[in-house]
């Protein structure tokens, strides 16, 4: 479920998925959280 951080499709270089482990926990190296 996507609470305040919403996933979408990353830069691999982006850290701010660590920001909302919640969000992107397993797809952290994959995903943005904005």
């Amino acid at each position: 479920m996507l609470g305040a951080g919403t996933c979408q499709n990353c830069i691999r270089s982006n850290y701010a998925c660590m920001k909302n482990s919640q969000c992107c926990s397993k797809y952290c190296k994959f995903l943005v959280c904005v």
